[in-house]
């Protein structure tokens, strides 16, 4: 097991963007079968509700640091959770604030972007 203070620079390489992109491909999968299961359930109590997972799941994650277990599958599971919730909930922000949606995309992603875009 890594020590949890390790610089990690040497171990994601170059190439993290595209491991990342291959995880959100295994994570849109799971979701549309966790979809099938639990029916947007997230949703059934609104925005608070929604905002209430996030907040469970990183106290779930913060209990787990303390503990040391962070490699670990309920981590894993727990992490797993934490982005499909946080993107539902900006999900759906684009949906119910779609002005704020495009706010951000105008002032955060296409600055953040621009370079990438300039380069082809």
């Amino acid at each position: 097991m890594k020590d949890q203070f390790e610089d990690l620079k040497s171990i994601l390489g170059e190439d993290h963007v595209q491991e990342v992109n291959e995880i959100s491909i295994i994570l849109q999968k799971y979701h549309a079968a966790r979809e099938l299961e639990y029916d947007r359930s997230f949703a059934k109590r609104g925005l608070v509700g929604i905002w209430h997972n996030l907040g469970r799941k990183f106290d779930a994650i913060d209990n787990l640091g303390k503990t040391e277990k962070l490699l670990s599958i309920v981590a894993l599971d727990h992490l797993v959770d934490l982005a499909l919730y946080a993107l539902k909930f900006v999900a759906t922000i684009k949906r119910v604030e779609p002005s704020l949606w495009q706010e951000w995309l105008v002032n955060v992603y296409k600055p953040a972007v621009k370079d990438l875009d300039d380069s082809k």
